[in-house]
């Protein structure tokens, strides 16, 4: 099943399928060649290849040959790598459960249960709703909305 895009992204980037390349390149930790972003994305190798050579023609990835003469792709740009971290989270199952990952999300795990528990609410009730004066209805929209509730209709 394919998960929801997040709204306006597949339109900023010109496709879903950009969208997600572009995702997942931002959460890799280390170059990828087309056909890896194609297998864990599960889309066609006919597909993703364009759409590579176009980003790297773009200067929005690049793309460099390993020794063994394949083509890496990266996203070395910081700035655009938070965005797409932040709005499209793909990420390789290696990436998470490499033991780095594991321990960095074990210390932040640790950390977290040293904090003090949040407060739940206040018992001042201005506190509790400091907004609550500005979504108060006055009372005839409240009668008015019964009325339409039991079927009433508006008055003449």
């Amino acid at each position: 099943m394919e998960e929801p895009s997040p709204i306006g992204l597949d339109a900023l980037f010109g496709g879903r399928a950009r969208t997600r390349i572009l995702g997942y390149l931002a959460g890799a930790s280390c170059p990828l060649t087309g056909y890896a972003v194609a297998k864990e994305l599960g889309l066609g190798v006919s597909k993703v290849y364009p759409e590579l050579r176009r980003l790297a023609a773009a200067r929005v990835i690049t793309g460099r040959l390993s020794t063994s003469g394949r083509r890496l792709y990266s996203l070395d740009d910081a700035d655009l790598r938070r965005f797409l971290v932040r709005r499209v989270r793909v990420l390789r199952a290696q990436d998470w459960f490499a033991p780095e990952q594991v321990a960095a999300r074990r210390r932040a795990a640790e950390i977290v249960k040293e904090l003090p528990p949040l407060p739940v609410g206040s018992p001042d009730p201005a506190v509790r709703r400091a907004f609550a004066r500005e979504f108060r209805r006055p009372p005839e929209k409240d009668r008015a909305l019964k009325r339409l509730r039991l079927g009433g209709g508006a008055r003449q």
